[in-house]
C-alpha cells in the first residue's frame, strides 16, 4: 500500500525535481560532514567501495531483464 503511494508520486516527477532531490541530498551530506567531522577520517577507498556497491546495483538493476 505505502510502496504504491510512492510509485505514485515517483511517476508524477520531472527531471527537474531529481535535480532538486540530488541538490538537497547533497546539502544535507555536507551539512552531516560539518556536524560530525569523524566520519571524514574513513580512508578514501572506503567512500569509493560505497559508490562501486551503488553503482553496481543501479547498473544492473537499468540493464538488467526485467
Amino acid at each position: 500500500m505505502c510502496f504504491r503511494w510512492a510509485n505514485d508520486i515517483i511517476k508524477r516527477l520531472t527531471c527537474f525535481d531529481y535535480a532538486l532531490i540530488k541538490i538537497g541530498v547533497f546539502a544535507f551530506t555536507l551539512m552531516l560532514a560539518k556536524l560530525l567531522p569523524g566520519i571524514l577520517c574513513l580512508d578514501w577507498y572506503w567512500y569509493g567501495l560505497v559508490y562501486a556497491l551503488i553503482a553496481v546495483y543501479f547498473i544492473v538493476k537499468i540493464l538488467g531483464k526485467k
